[in-house]
């Protein structure tokens, strides 16, 4: 289990206000733990109803001997996936919801994985941001201008060790995915990773972006999109992408 640079300051003391009425769920192989709030999620993870697709997708996408990040780690499926690869060199992931870092911590040492796991908002600047605490699921934690909870924010450009050398990047920010990528242009045009982001038009509009922007700001990157149909397994040009409901893009750079 790595902590990181900055630590996990206070994490272990919520810990005993998180495992309350705890759940758990085998998943691939992993052991995952969670707070009842996650008792959904889980379950639709060990019955294969989460993503499915997207999932595989993700699998079949894992570097060889290069890294991944994860911006938006949740409870650390995808990092504790990429992680099991021997190929895989080093896995990072980002989750600013101290709830649900402390979930993620917890699955990253049961199931002894080597993710490096950081608690911080990425954005597309270094400084500080607040987040709004979701309820339910506790997957729905955003960034807010107002209220809210005070953490750090880091520009992947900035923070990550200049010898970090992404080939896979998965971004789930709840509508912050724009400022996300902004942070990490020289990565992008230095590594030319495949990126699965997410795309939900109400979450970005709430943030003050669009899913043109978005859409916009990836083509500027000179990435190829098409989004992650779970209905059909399948994927589909951008021309048709659903407005109402939250989507995987799955990017490739030209």
């Amino acid at each position: 289990l790595c902590l990181g640079r900055a630590g996990w300051p206070g994490w272990q003391s919520m810990g005993s206000i998180l495992l309350r009425g705890e759940v758990h769920e085998e998943v691939k192989g992993l052991r995952l733990h969670g707070d009842i709030p996650h008792s959904r999620y889980l379950r639709k993870l060990s019955a294969g109803r989460a993503e499915p697709f997207m999932l595989k997708l993700f699998q079949e996408h894992l570097p060889e001997g290069r890294d991944v990040v994860d911006v938006g780690g949740y409870l650390g499926l995808y990092a504790l996936i990429a992680a099991q690869s021997p190929q895989v060199k080093r896995v990072w992931a980002f989750e600013p919801d101290p709830r649900n870092f402390g979930w993620l911590a917890r699955n990253i040492r049961e199931n002894e994985s080597r993710v490096e796991a950081q608690p911080f908002v990425v954005g597309d600047r270094q400084g500080t941001a607040r987040i709004q605490l979701s309820r339910g699921g506790q997957s729905q934690t955003h960034v807010s201008e107002e209220g809210g909870v005070a953490v750090r924010s880091v520009a992947l450009d900035q923070f990550l060790p200049e010898d970090v050398d992404p080939a896979l990047i998965k971004i789930d920010v709840e509508g912050h995915e724009v400022a996300a990528l902004a942070g990490m242009k020289g990565i992008l045009e230095r590594c030319r990773p495949i990126l699965f982001v997410e795309h939900h038009a109400r979450s970005l509009r709430r943030q003050g972006s669009s899913p043109e922007k978005l859409l916009e700001l990836l083509a500027q990157l000179d990435y190829r999109v098409a989004w992650i149909d779970e209905e059909q397994r399948c994927t589909k040009p951008p021309a048709t992408l659903p407005d109402h409901d939250h989507v995987n893009l799955i990017c490739e750079p030209r």
